[in-house]
C-alpha cells in the first residue's frame, strides 16, 4: 500500500488557542488500496474511491427506508476511532476542551482505546484541528461496507462473533459471551475491505449530519449532506453492549449534538478533491 504525505499551509481557525502552521494533505490521485497518514495525530487514513452505492435497509427500521442509490465522491477516512492518547494531545496542545468525564483520558492503560464522551461539537472541532471533518452519514456507511453491498454487516450476513482474530469478529456484546465489558483498544478486530477497524462494535461514532426520519425519501442522489437543520444529530455503527438488529451497517443512532455518552466517539473524514 502507498502512504501519500504533502504539505500545504492553512490559515488559524476561530478555537485553535495553538493553531499549526501547517497541515499535511493528502494527493488527489489517490486509489483503492491508498493510505495517508495525517501529521497532527499520526492517524492513518483510508481511501474510499467515488462511486455510486445502495444506502439503507428494506429489511430495518422505517428511517432505514427506502434503499437509495448514492454517488459519493472520492474521500479519505480514518482506520480506527479516534484514540484517548490522540485526543488528549489535543488538550495538552490547547485545542481541544478536556472531557467531563476523562478519567480513560488521563490513565495511560487506556491510551489507545477510542475516546469516549465526546459531544458532537467536541468531535467536530477535534477533526476541523487536524485539518479533517465528521464524515457524512452517506460517507460513513459507504465505508463501513466496505464495498460488500446489500448486506447486513461489513463482512456480509453472518452475525458477528466477537472474536479478536476471526474475519467477523466485533467487539460487542453477543449474548454476554465477549470476555470482557466496555470498549477495548481499537483494532482489536478484523478490519473490513476498506481496511477500516470497528466500524460496527466498541464505540458509537458521529457523523456530521442532522437527523430525518425521512430524508432518505429525498436525499440527493450525489453527495448528500443530511438535512439543512434538526435537532439531532446522527451517530452510527453500534457500540459494545449492543444487540444483533443496531449493529448492522444500515442502522441509524440519534443524539443531540451536546450530548455526550460512555459509549460514544467518532472518527474523522478528508475530501479527496481538498
Amino acid at each position: 500500500l502507498k502512504n501519500f504525505l504533502a504539505v500545504s499551509p492553512v490559515s488559524s481557525q476561530e478555537g485553535y488557542s495553538q493553531p499549526r502552521e501547517y497541515l499535511n494533505v493528502p494527493f488527489a490521485n489517490a486509489q483503492l488500496g491508498d493510505t495517508w497518514t495525517r501529521s497532527p495525530d499520526e492517524m492513518v487514513m483510508s481511501y474510499i474511491p467515488a462511486g455510486q452505492f445502495e444506502m439503507g435497509s428494506d429489511e430495518g427500521d422505517d428511517d432505514e427506508k427506502p434503499v437509495h442509490k448514492v454517488y459519493l465522491s472520492g474521500f479519505w477516512i480514518d482506520q480506527t476511532e479516534v484514540t484517548n492518547a490522540m485526543y488528549a494531545q489535543c488538550v495538552n496542545d490547547g485545542r481541544c476542551e478536556t472531557l467531563l468525564h476523562k478519567v480513560y483520558l488521563e490513565n495511560s492503560d487506556f491510551a489507545h482505546h477510542p475516546v469516549i464522551n465526546v459531544s458532537w461539537r467536541d468531535a467536530k472541532n477535534y477533526c476541523d484541528t487536524v485539518g479533517g471533518r465528521l464524515p457524512t452519514e452517506a460517507e460513513w456507511e459507504k465505508a463501513a461496507r466496505g464495498g460488500v453491498l446489500g448486506n447486513r454487516y461489513p463482512w456480509g450476513n453472518e452475525y458477528p462473533s466477537c472474536e479478536f482474530d476471526a474475519f467477523n469478529g466485533a467487539k460487542l456484546n453477543n449474548n454476554n459471551s465477549c470476555s470482557e465489558l466496555g470498549v477495548v483498544s481499537v483494532a482489536s478486530f478484523s478490519a473490513n475491505a476498506y481496511g477500516l477497524y470497528d466500524m460496527i462494535g466498541n464505540a458509537l461514532e458521529w457523523t456530521s449530519d442532522f437527523y430525518s426520519k425521512e430524508y432518505y425519501s429525498n436525499s440527493p442522489l450525489a453527495n448528500p449532506v443530511g438535512p439543512e437543520a434538526g435537532d439531532d444529530r446522527v451517530l452510527r455503527g453500534g457500540v459494545w453492549h449492543n444487540v444483533e438488529i443496531s449493529t448492522r451497517v444500515s442502522y441509524r443512532f440519534v443524539l443531540e449534538d451536546g450530548d455526550g455518552l460512555l459509549d460514544v466517539g467518532f472518527r474523522c473524514a478528508y475530501p479527496a478533491s481538498q
